[in-house]
């Protein structure tokens, strides 16, 4: 019995709330005001979820609830309850503020499984609306601290054909943004979410001749967004260090092992561009330096570095083996002369060979430089002794290098790092308190 009781009581108030709209069916336009000023329709937001964010194709995507109040006296009534409406039928006959995101590229109201719309009316005429919407909406990305980086993207919501002075929207007094607590971004995360007024003037009643311009009410959803650098240390900076890295290993090589040499170069310099390039695919084509394309940038000209180390060495030891073919001739009757280097000589093994034998004289003449002075005056002496410095100062450069290159790109690190995520950090956005 009860059952069928509230069965009715519904039916009557469905049934009111129906016949009492119908009578207002005319109420399609805005609704006057005693002082004859804009209608004033204050405006919340909750945001869902936001995601998708697309640097190549500068946008991102986000699902919200919005709300509308304000108040149209020709509507209200004496039944002492909210008059619910949730026919859409019935909803196009209530006026309703004409508010679009101007920024967006897609939009949509959800209808599953029904319309998502609820609107209450007060006895007072006072209208409280919401939908949900989600949209795609663009936002200029600011790439040159990429991708250590902030970005403000927004949702602009404007009036679509009323102009200020003749509907006035602004944010709640009070919370006027909200967000899920559970908003979770695999690229970035959420530094603040704030609303502001926005510029809204825009043409509008345009023809081939004329046009008018006038300020349409604007408001903005603000949300600061930071990039977790997490991801790209993982598959860009690790890699590409333990790249530069790895094109050290030739200072190690063998001096004479040239082309070891260079193919390593090769295969590392090769391997950190593939890197680059994979890394710029996803990202759009700007005119401005990012701090991605610095780090790369870096790291390519520390392997190039490499190459022209092994250019010196080379040259020193090409230099070195001139030398010693012109000195080769001597090695013999030098080993004949000295018999502490011929003593030397009859216990390696290798003694037959003429190379050899000169290695040993160079090994010789470098512990005994000091107390041999007299047998560095002939000319071929001498050439030996410049093979022997030429020979020496190649591995002095590469004993150098060893140091000199890891200490550079540590120093690299320290300043790239530095400036990055602390001085161009604070200095990229100043928040509103």
């Amino acid at each position: 019995m009860w059952l069928t009781s509230w069965l009715f009581q519904v039916l009557v108030l469905k049934c009111c709330a129906t016949n009492f709209v119908r009578k207002h069916m005319k109420n399609l336009y805005p609704p006057k005001q005693p002082s004859n000023g804009p209608v004033p329709v204050k405006v919340g937001m909750y945001i869902e979820s936001i995601g998708s964010f697309q640097s190549s194709q500068m946008s991102f995507d986000a699902d919200f609830y919005l709300y509308m109040s304000w108040k149209d006296t020709n509507l209200s009534h004496s039944m002492g309850h909210y008059q619910s409406v949730t026919d859409l039928e019935i909803l196009k006959t209530i006026w309703i503020p004409d508010l679009y995101l101007s920024n967006s590229r897609i939009s949509s109201f959800h209808d599953v499984l029904v319309p998502n719309f609820s609107l209450f009316i007060d006895e007072n005429g006072h209208i409280a609306y919401s939908g949900r919407i989600t949209a795609t909406v663009s936002c200029n990305f600011d790439l040159e601290n990429y991708p250590m980086d902030r970005q403000m993207c927004n949702l602009k919501i404007v009036s679509y054909a009323y102009i200020a002075s003749q509907v006035n929207i602004t944010w709640f007094d009070e919370d006027a943004i909200r967000y899920s607590s559970h908003i979770h971004m695999p690229e970035f995360y959420i530094e603040k979410i704030f609303d502001t007024q926005c510029d809204g003037t825009y043409r509008y009643a345009i023809m081939e001749e004329t046009y008018r311009e006038a300020p349409f009410s604007c408001l903005s959803t603000n949300i600061l967004l930071k990039r977790s650098a997490a991801y790209h240390v993982v598959q860009s900076y690790l890699p590409s260090a333990l790249i530069v890295m790895i094109s050290w290993v030739s200072f190690w090589i063998d001096r004479r092992a040239v082309h070891a040499r260079i193919t390593l170069w090769f295969t590392t310099l090769l391997s950190l561009f593939t890197l680059h390039m994979g890394v710029k695919n996803g990202l759009p084509e700007s005119s401005s330096v990012k701090a991605l394309d610095w780090w790369f940038g870096v790291c390519m000209i520390m392997v190039f570095c490499t190459l022209v180390e092994l250019a010196i060495v080379n040259t020193y030891m090409r230099k070195a083996d001139k030398y010693e073919r012109m000195a080769q001739s001597l090695a013999r009757e030098s080993v004949t002369r000295n018999p502490s280097v011929s003593s030397l000589s009859s216990m390696n093994s290798e003694n037959d060979d003429p190379k050899a034998i000169f290695r040993l004289t160079i090994s010789y003449y470098a512990d005994n430089k000091d107390n041999m002075e007299g047998d560095f005056e002939s000319p071929r002496l001498q050439e030996l002794q410049i093979g022997l410095e030429l020979a020496r100062q190649a591995f002095q450069v590469d004993s150098m290098s060893r140091l000199i290159f890891p200490l550079a790109f540590s120093a690299f690190n320290g300043l790239y790092w530095g400036f990055f995520l602390y001085v161009r950090d604070r200095t990229e956005y100043v928040l509103p308190e």
